[in-house]
């Protein structure tokens, strides 16, 4: 299997975050992690291997409009959650690539969520 594709609640915006206790935000950071481990093990029968170098399309769907810097701050924690699964070495370029996140947007849909998709490169 070469590509892993799973579904997180959108976390806070920046600016959210950024108002929340210390505590609070180390707990979404916690849950991001917990929930990316669990949704990349579940991919795999034995430990989760080193896949090498990845690339990983991020897509958010929200009910409201996100900046540029706000979907930035969502692959920021995920990135790092996918580092901590050991799906990779490191989170630099050698092993890592990936773009701004896209936006679909649906004021109707209240469903608020990110949609992740890694492929394994080479």
């Amino acid at each position: 299997m070469n590509i892993i594709k799973f579904s997180l609640p959108l976390p806070p915006s920046l600016n959210q975050y950024l108002g929340l206790h210390w505590a609070a935000r180390g707990g979404i950071k916690d849950e991001i992690y917990a929930d990316t481990y669990v949704e990349i093990r579940r991919h795999f029968k034995e430990a989760i291997p080193d896949w090498g170098k990845i690339y990983v399309k991020f897509t958010i769907f929200s009910n409201r409009f996100m900046d540029k810097d706000n979907r930035v701050v969502v692959v920021k924690t995920i990135v790092d959650a996918i580092k901590n699964s050991g799906l990779i070495k490191n989170d630099t370029e050698e092993y890592i690539d990936y773009e701004l996140p896209g936006l679909v947007l649906d004021p109707k849909n209240p469903e608020r969520r990110v949609k992740v998709e890694i492929t394994k490169e080479g």
